[in-house]
């Protein structure tokens, strides 16, 4: 892992990298800024893992969880003369391209010895969340409408999160897992606001 800092993206104050914060105090989003130091992009993937691992230098965490993560396949069709590149994330253990930021948002939150998370989705970060954290020892409850697909809630169940369903829409079940972290002392982890969720999602292949 190479040395990084974390920023506002407004005032541009840095913020400790060894807590956990989801937003700046300024009510800002916060960014992961990488010190390279000279060193070129391509010099610091391992281009013998097929993983998310081949990536590790460049992710904010000291130690990747075990599980295989990206390397999804490509598929090729021509559609009309057209060439297109089908990128088949639903092969991703959680089913969908969102896995890569939990993998590395759960991997960040146990570095830093959180017992739980709270999350807010619409089914596909819950699940992604809810798989890693059973994977990792983290309890995980997810803040999801009451009108998401059955399916996915079973899921969720399956994967022992603890399934809060809320009364309205997505932007409710947002604003409901705000305040329940504020009051349960639990790490409020989205997938909006996330830096560490969408360094993860930064790296496609």
């Amino acid at each position: 892992m190479i040395p990084f800092k974390v920023v506002c993206g407004d005032c541009g104050k840095e913020v400790p990298s060894d807590e956990w914060q989801w937003r700046h105090d300024c009510g800002a989003a916060l960014n992961i800024v990488f010190g390279l130091q000279g060193r070129k992009f391509g010099e610091l993937i391992d281009v013998n893992e097929q993983s998310m691992k081949r990536y590790a230098q460049l992710l904010p965490v000291k130690q990747l969880p075990s599980a295989h993560h990206g390397w999804t396949p490509i598929v090729k069709q021509n559609i009309d003369g057209v060439e297109v590149n089908f990128k088949l994330e639903y092969l991703s253990l959680g089913g969908s391209f969102k896995d890569r930021g939990t993998y590395v948002s759960v991997a960040k939150a146990k570095e830093l010895g959180l017992k739980g998370i709270i999350v807010d989705s619409s089914g596909n970060a819950g699940i992604g969340f809810s798989l890693m954290g059973l994977l990792s020892g983290i309890d995980v409850d997810v803040f999801i409408s009451k009108d998401a697909p059955v399916g996915k809630k079973h899921l969720l169940r399956l994967l022992h999160a603890k399934v809060r369903e809320v009364d309205g829409n997505r932007m409710d079940a947002n604003r409901e897992a705000i305040k329940a972290s504020e009051w349960e002392g639990l790490a409020y982890v989205t997938q909006w606001w996330n830096p560490y969720f969408i360094e993860g999602e930064n790296y496609g292949l």
